[in-house]
C-alpha cells in the first residue's frame, strides 16, 4: 500500500514538475541557448562561454548538435585520448533522455573533448550504435550527436510526442574555469529525471494538434476504462473538468489513483 501511495506522490510531483519545465522542440533551424549554472539555476551563462544546441530527427535516429564558446578552446587539443566507457575529468557535454516523459527510466551519454565517449548503459553490457563528432577550434568547440531509435531504451516517437530531456555541459579548462551548466532547472544534480525539460516533436503548431488529438484518444480509452471497472463514479469530478482541459500528465495522475483504489479493495478482500 505504501509503495502505491509513494508512486502517486511521485506522479502528482512529476506533473508539477512538467508544468514549470523548459520545452525545446524537435525541427530544422531552432536553436536553444537558456543554459544556466548548475550551481544557481537562475544564472545565464557569460557570452564568452555561452552554449547552445539545436535537435532534430530523421526516420532512424535523433540529433543533437551543441556548440560550445571558450575564448581558451584550442588548449582542448592537447588533451591525451580518452577511452570509450570511462569517465574523464576533462570538457564534456552529456544528454539526457526520457522517451515517453516517465520521470523514472532514463538514458544518459556523455562526450568528452578527448574524444571518448560514455553510455549509462554500457554497465548492462547493452549493445548500443550511437555515434558522434566533435570539433574544435580556437574560440569554441562543437559535437554532434546521432541516436539512434533501434538502440535499448530508445523509441521511434511520432509528431506530438514528448520526451524528457536535458543538455548538459562541463567546463573543466585551468585557464577558462571549472563550472557546470545545464539546460534544464534540475539543480546541482543532473540525475533527476523528474525535472528535466520537455522535448516536443515537431514544431509548436503540429505538435499541439497531435497532442491534442493524442489526449482525446487516451480520455476517450480511460473513460471507457473506468465504466468497464465500475469507478467512473469516483472520479466524475476530475473526469468532469479533463472533458475541458486535459493533459497527459492528467490522465496519467488518474490511473495512479485507480492503481491504488484497486490496490485497497484488494487489501479488503
Amino acid at each position: 500500500m505504501l509503495k502505491h501511495k509513494v508512486l502517486l506522490v511521485l506522479a502528482i510531483s512529476a506533473m508539477i514538475s512538467a508544468s514549470q519545465a523548459q520545452t525545446a522542440h524537435v525541427m530544422p533551424g531552432k536553436w536553444y541557448d537558456n543554459i544556466v549554472l548548475a550551481t544557481d539555476n537562475n544564472q545565464p551563462i557569460a557570452d564568452s562561454v555561452k552554449t547552445r544546441f539545436n535537435v532534430t530527427a530523421d526516420d532512424e535516429a535523433l540529433i543533437v548538435k551543441i556548440e560550445m564558446k571558450d575564448p581558451n578552446a584550442k588548449d582542448i587539443r592537447s588533451l591525451p585520448k580518452g577511452k570509450d566507457g570511462q569517465w574523464s575529468i576533462c570538457d564534456s557535454i552529456e544528454i539526457f533522455l526520457d522517451p515517453g516523459r516517465t520521470c523514472a527510466n532514463y538514458q544518459q551519454v556523455a562526450v568528452f573533448a578527448n574524444y571518448s565517449k560514455w553510455d549509462r548503459r554500457w554497465d548492462k553490457k547493452l549493445k548500443t550504435s550511437w555515434t558522434y563528432s566533435l570539433k574544435i577550434n580556437d574560440d569554441s568547440w562543437s559535437v554532434e550527436v546521432r541516436l539512434p531509435f533501434s538502440d535499448p531504451g530508445m523509441v521511434k516517437p511520432k509528431t506530438g510526442d514528448i520526451w524528457g530531456f536535458n543538455v548538459c555541459r562541463n567546463v573543466r579548462n585551468p585557464k577558462t574555469g571549472d563550472f557546470f551548466s545545464t539546460w534544464a532547472h534540475v539543480g546541482t544534480v543532473f540525475n533527476r529525471p523528474e525535472r528535466f525539460g520537455m522535448l516536443v516533436f515537431g514544431s509548436p503548431e503540429e505538435a499541439e494538434k497531435a497532442l491534442r488529438q493524442k489526449v482525446a484518444k487516451a480520455l476517450s480509452e480511460l473513460i471507457a476504462e473506468l465504466k468497464q471497472k465500475g469507478m467512473e463514479q469516483e472520479f466524475s469530478a476530475q473526469l468532469k473538468k479533463m472533458k475541458k482541459s486535459c493533459t497527459e500528465m492528467d490522465i496519467r495522475d488518474i490511473r495512479d489513483e485507480m492503481l491504488v483504489i484497486e490496490n485497497m479493495k484488494g487489501l479488503k478482500k
